[in-house]
């Protein structure tokens, strides 16, 4: 098994989902291929908006008369600068935490990478889902075959945790902001790349 990486080539879900929840357990995130590069380039964008800030702030600095503690504009880069640098620091941390899992067997259970079909409490309605390790936009997923209309869940949320192992039939409860919420399964296949 290559370093970062966490999956066998015969491996059934059950045993996936073991070694998944294990991962997570350990303070691990585990993703798809994807996702990593997804991240590095979140990163670098991350990187790039540093360097502008810091020569935005020197113009700043450079055209105004006023001293730096009463220079607004500065002060405005420098708040910005903080928050780019937050965002940076968990972008590294989050790298420092994958563990790479390859596209899921054929099955019938929810594990990393399944497609699933949700009907979210009463509704009548199906909504269309990927389980993804931490993409949760629609456009981190560019170049991977998903359906016109889907959600991400991640598997750090609560849904996501209750719904990995559950099958086609399956109610899964889980709870936001302390209130418990319902899904009903109606289908499962795998996320092909």
């Amino acid at each position: 098994m290559e370093f970062g990486k966490s999956y066998e080539s015969h491996e059934t879900i059950v045993s996936r989902n073991l070694h998944i929840r294990a991962q997570l357990g350990a303070g691990m995130l585990p993703v798809l291929p994807f996702e990593k590069p997804l991240i590095e380039r979140q990163l670098e964008a991350v990187k790039q908006e540093q360097d502008d800030m810091g020569r935005e702030l020197s113009v700043v600095n450079q055209h105004s008369s006023e001293t730096w503690h009463d220079n607004h504009a500065a002060k405005a880069v420098e708040r910005y600068s903080k928050v780019v640098h937050t965002k940076g620091t968990r972008l590294v941390e989050t790298l420092s935490r994958l563990v790479e899992f390859d596209y899921p067997p054929e099955g019938d259970e929810v594990t990393l990478g399944s497609v699933l079909e949700l009907r979210f409490g009463s509704s009548d309605e199906a909504e269309t889902a990927i389980v993804t390790g931490t993409a949760r936009e629609m456009e981190d997923l560019e170049g991977i075959r998903v359906p016109d209309i889907f959600m991400p869940i991640t598997l750090q949320s609560p849904i996501g945790m209750a719904l990995l192992g559950a099958r086609a039939g399956d109610d899964i409860i889980y709870e936001v902001g302390g209130r418990p919420r319902q899904a009903h399964v109606l289908s499962v296949r795998r996320l092909e790349p």
